[in-house]
């Protein structure tokens, strides 16, 4: 039973690092749309990020983090963290 669940646990593991560098491989780090690179552009009032981290020596759980913050003064607007 203590394999068995070491195996899951690696697999999980082996699944959410495959997850992270798919998601790594979608990040635009740069404008993509002409109205963004307009000078007369004054839309933009929040940006966003979530992270994804295991506890340290578990492979299991994680703790997931949504962080949204005003732009541009990048005050927190939001923060949520949940164990998944």
């Amino acid at each position: 039973v203590a394999i068995q669940a070491a195996n899951n646990s690696v697999k999980k593991n082996t699944f959410w690092k495959f997850e992270q560098e798919r998601l790594r491989q979608l990040l635009v780090e740069e404008d993509t749309e002409d109205w963004q690179r307009s000078p007369d552009f004054s839309g933009l009032q929040r940006v966003g990020g979530v992270d994804l981290s295991f506890i340290k020596g578990d492979g299991v759980n994680a703790c997931a983090q949504l962080v949204v913050l005003g732009y541009p003064d990048l005050n927190k607007v939001r923060r949520h963290a949940t164990h998944v």
